[in-house]
């Protein structure tokens, strides 16, 4: 049993030596999986006797496969890809990452998610051209720190088109309003002024 111990405790070392040098996440996660059934994680049973750099090969491993695993989530977090992110998260949560570093990838990945959801909203109301939606989708993607996408431009784009449309209408139905009552007093001054006032808010004809 000793000489057996022995063997799968080397077998392990050898393997764990080959999947460091190469750039197999997969295979050094497995190695260091063997390894850690072999007992490398542990001291060796009697009269096998203690081999401190056993474990410093070990613990190498681990830290490869951690660094490995932090580099591929950065490079994943950097493409802004929500979908692969995410994936890459659940995959290599369990591949020994700092837990400060996964919770940064994490929240990275709320983020951009958040982000995404708000540039739907806002193209969302920009084709509609509504005003309530407008102004809500604008708030939150403000608050998301959306200012200087070209999303955001164009929903405060339309945000304007709506509101000078609006005034343009209250404009009109106030000078509208303010030709019948004109019409109907004998203030001719006052008509002159209010046809001026209507003619100025685009009515014409049979508006006025």
């Amino acid at each position: 049993d000793g000489l057996r111990a022995l063997q799968a405790r080397e077998l392990a070392r050898e393997e764990l030596r080959k999947a460091i040098s190469s750039q197999d996440m997969a295979a050094l996660k497995a190695a260091i999986q063997n390894a850690e059934r072999a007992g490398l994680d542990k001291q060796a049973p009697e009269p096998l006797g203690a081999e401190p750099q056993e474990l410093e090969e070990l613990e190498a491993a681990r830290s490869k496969l951690r660094s490995r695993a932090t580099a591929r989530l950065d490079e994943l977090a950097a493409t802004k890809d929500i979908g692969k992110l995410g994936a890459g998260i659940e995959e290599l949560a369990d591949h020994g990452i700092d837990r400060s570093e996964l919770r940064r990838f994490q929240k990275r990945h709320s983020t951009l998610k958040l982000e995404e959801k708000c540039r739907v909203q806002l193209r969302t109301a920009t084709d509609a051209l509504k005003k309530e939606a407008l102004v809500a989708a604008l708030k939150q993607a403000q608050e998301a720190g959306l200012q200087d996408s070209s999303d955001f431009k164009s929903a405060q784009e339309a945000l304007a088109a709506v509101e000078a449309q609006e005034h343009h209408a209250k404009t009109q139905a106030e000078a509208s309003q303010e030709l019948r009552k004109a019409a109907q007093c004998e203030d001719q001054r006052r008509l002159v002024t209010a046809l001026a006032a209507a003619e100025a808010a685009g009515l014409k004809g049979s508006e006025v």
